[in-house]
């Protein structure tokens, strides 16, 4: 069940303080538990719009 923590929602204030602190942190890439899960570039610019999702 490596998926199970994906169903465990993140209230608004949570992703908020999250967005506050992309920008503090270097990062260009991601990297995932398994195989073809890996984002090896613009990784940063991908999560502030997935973030831009659920406010």
């Amino acid at each position: 069940m490596y998926s199970y923590p994906n169903f465990i929602p993140v209230s608004i204030a949570e992703i908020n303080r999250i967005k506050k602190l992309i920008p503090s942190i270097q990062f260009d890439s991601m990297y995932g538990a398994f195989d073809n899960q890996q984002i090896l570039g613009n990784a940063k610019d991908l999560l502030k719009s997935s973030l831009e999702k659920y406010v």
